[in-house]
């Protein structure tokens, strides 16, 4: 594993990570022989970095927010035949307040734009404009 922790720079094996619990619901393999994939509700509390150097060496506890493991499962049908897991990801949900953020951000970005528009039709509408007609 390789990570950066504010300007340190840590190569593999410089890094350990030790989660403490992974909290899942349960699920069931398929008797078909059929690759699958499945999302369910899942939270990690208490993951420990440890870094590795001479003395001194910080040590890092971290939480998530819930949110959701998505683990995918391929079948070999060699040796018997059995599932394998060939790819997992952790994704966690924006607490309210980000998506407030997010929000109160996107309306001051909208409200300054039509205030720059306005401000340049503003300047425009004093001038003479050139008006044809064909009569």
């Amino acid at each position: 594993m390789t990570g950066e922790i504010g300007s340190q720079s840590y190569g593999p094996g410089d890094l350990l990570v030790y989660p403490s619990s992974l909290n899942a619901g349960t699920f069931t393999f398929p008797t078909n022989g059929q690759d699958f994939t499945l999302t369910m509700p899942a939270s990690i509390s208490g993951i420990t970095i440890f870094t590795i150097c001479p003395f001194n060496c910080p040590t890092f506890d971290l939480e998530t927010n819930p949110g959701k493991l998505t683990l995918a499962f391929a079948y070999f049908p060699s040796n018997g035949g059995g599932y394998y897991a060939s790819s997992g990801y952790f994704t966690t949900t924006p607490e309210p307040g980000t998506l407030g953020l997010l929000a109160t951000g996107l309306v001051a970005a909208t409200w300054r734009r039509l205030k720059q528009k306005r401000a340049q039709h503003g300047r425009t509408a004093g001038r003479p404009t050139l008006v044809s007609s064909i009569f």
